[in-house]
């Protein structure tokens, strides 16, 4: 039996999984809570230049200017899936999470606003059904994204915490074959400057696709860095 013959025979709620994602950001950001009095600070210490002050083609004079930008980062991607079985049968499916790499593209717009292309490829990701007759079923797949990201930075110094929103397209390569579907990205991030040009990034994204891929959102930890022009 093929996985995809194992997941049409029927359906079960299994919300453990997605149970988990709001304890897991949980875990993540509270550590950080202490730093923010220390985030805040940087600001008043660094030099602050207004979008006006200088041309967008202009030499760089300030971390929040505008310009280009391109970026590397790699990833840790959780996955989300959505393995709900019928409860009358005795099968149990498990996911299996994977490393990635990120290759983005951007400009600063304003001091406060960005828009970027991100492209995320994603090595390989497992699904085990253990049924009650063994073997158990394995499938392995990858994929990419690629997304039109808007990005919102809280603060225009040498460290600026950010939000994502975008809208793209997830595709994953199944063994039945590829599946592509519409998909939005919701994150939030960190930029550390270490000077006007190279940059340091960490970011926490969640990739929520629908249609025929609803059932495989994921989730990235991930860093890298930036070079901007």
């Amino acid at each position: 039996m093929s996985w995809p013959m194992s997941r049409r025979l029927a359906r079960r709620e299994r919300g453990s999984d997605r149970r988990a994602l709001p304890f897991l950001l949980f875990m993540l950001f509270t550590p950080l809570v202490p730093c923010l009095p220390l985030v805040a600070a940087v600001p008043a210490t660094a030099q602050i230049i207004e979008d006006d002050a200088y041309p967008a083609t202009g030499p760089a004079k300030g971390y929040d200017r505008r310009g280009a930008y391109v970026g590397l980062q790699g990833f840790y991607a959780l996955e989300n899936f959505d393995s709900s079985i019928p409860i009358d049968l005795d099968i149990d499916i498990e996911g299996g999470d994977t490393g990635g790499l990120s290759v983005l593209a951007g400009y600063r717009a304003s001091s406060r606003v960005a828009g970027e292309l991100l492209f995320q490829y994603y090595d390989q990701f497992a699904l085990k059904a253990t049924l009650p007759t063994p073997p158990p079923v394995n499938e392995f797949f990858g994929g990419w994204s690629l997304t039109g990201n808007a990005k919102l930075f809280a603060l225009k110094g040498r460290v600026q915490p950010y939000a994502v929103l975008g809208l793209g397209a997830l595709v994953l390569d199944r063994e039945a074959g590829n599946d592509a579907s519409f998909a939005a990205r919701f994150g939030a991030g960190l930029d550390f400057y270490l000077n006007t040009h190279w940059v340091l990034d960490v970011e926490l994204g969640y990739v929520l696709p629908t249609g025929s891929l609803s059932d495989f959102p994921i989730l990235t930890i991930g860093a890298g860095a930036q070079y901007r022009f």
